[in-house]
């Protein structure tokens, strides 16, 4: 949590394991209120749309250029392994000139965590923006920089598996 900026303009990129990760980003980091993009399709039932829009979240249309600004790979992963990232996250910093936060979300076995089961948020040191090398508005370079981005979720999440390993020997 010593790594979470308490001010400015700032874009937390994590891993998307479960339909529960706007939760726990949201007690992980309990000083900042998130704001997360969810497909819109999520907010037509009213009773599931009142509680996204509970923990921050708006709706957005996929394809629309703004969809994977929170959670970068764009859906969720089966596997718990990382998805590619897509270019969305890097795209938003480029506009907004704002701060990005890696973060790994980690289940046991690196597998997606179940509820009450344990689990790591392993959250990393954050990227200004003027460390991102975002020079110009391009596609090349923001899918570089997205690389590069989700290469320091993975270090994030294998810091995870060795913690997990470490601290909870059965």
């Amino acid at each position: 949590r010593e790594n979470m900026p308490l001010t400015g303009k700032l874009l937390v990129c994590s891993n998307h394991v479960t339909m529960g990760d706007p939760i726990y980003l949201g007690c992980a980091i309990p000083k900042r209120q998130l704001h997360y993009m969810a497909k819109a399709e999520l907010f037509e039932n009213k009773l599931i749309g009142g509680f996204l829009k509970s923990l921050g979240a708006f709706p957005i249309s996929r394809g629309t250029g703004g969809a994977q600004g929170m959670f970068p790979e764009g859906t969720r992963s089966k596997t718990g392994e990382l998805l590619n990232p897509k270019m969305g996250m890097v795209m938003l910093a480029y506009k907004t000139h704002c701060t990005i936060l890696p973060v790994a979300i980690v289940g046991e076995g690196g597998k997606p965590p179940k509820v009450f089961k344990k689990m790591v948020i392993n959250i990393g040191k954050p990227i200004r923006f003027e460390d991102m090398g975002l020079t110009e508005d391009s596609g090349m370079i923001y899918r570089r920089v997205s690389r590069n981005i989700f290469a320091e979720v993975q270090k994030l999440r294998e810091e995870g598996l060795d913690i997990m390993k470490n601290r909870w020997k059965e």
